[in-house]
């Protein structure tokens, strides 16, 4: 039961009401005494529905709060478990065929070009892509694309050499890179010389 030590509550306009007993009876005075009181428990209810409302306000940022976390935590767990992957795929072996074969697959041919100007560069071809790509590869690759230039491909790196200094003509520009003499899974150099203008 409420007691007057609960004044600041929300019970505290009830509180004040006249008590009633066996044969009490209200006069004037309690009646606009009551009259006060439940237009004060008005005024409380209002404050409470206001209350209320600012309550369910902070608890809707709260779930939108958690949900944001939700969100972030379920990212950061697959961000980790790719982190993992990633880790786990780099202490596999390479079974390879030393630093020649890095990140080559076996069907690919390495070509190692070395430019005119100094630089080199290596990229990966299919076995079956077309001398014309080569050829391609290289014309990207050169800054005087103004003069003629003639390629020499060499190698295997790093094995017998099956195929000495043949040179990438015109003639060569339908074969594939197979039939021109390159093996799947080896390592070539490229030479090109340009001839100045």
């Amino acid at each position: 039961m409420a007691t007057a030590d609960a004044a600041g509550g929300p019970y505290a306009s009830f509180v004040s009401l006249p008590r009633g007993g066996a044969g009490a009876t209200l006069g004037a005075a309690s009646v606009a005494g009551a009259v006060t009181a439940i237009a004060g428990a008005a005024g409380s209810v209002g404050g409470a529905r206001a209350a209320a409302a600012e309550a369910e306000a902070a608890f809707d940022l709260a779930r939108a709060v958690l949900a944001d976390y939700d969100r972030w935590a379920e990212v950061r767990a697959r961000e980790e478990a790719a982190r993992q992957e990633r880790k786990l795929v780099m202490q596999v072996p390479d079974t390879g065929a030393g630093a020649a074969g890095a990140g080559r697959r076996s069907s690919q041919v390495m070509l190692h070009f070395k430019l005119p100007d100094g630089r080199t560069v290596n990229q990966g071809f299919e076995a079956g892509a077309g001398c014309f790509d080569v050829y391609t590869k290289v014309y990207e690759l050169l800054k005087d694309k103004e003069s003629a230039f003639f390629i020499t491909v060499s190698g295997p790196v790093g094995g017998a050499v099956t195929l000495s200094k043949k040179k990438l003509s015109d003639d060569s520009f339908a074969d594939d890179l197979t039939k021109f003499g390159l093996q799947a899974g080896k390592a070539y150099d490229v030479a090109i010389s340009q001839g100045r203008r």
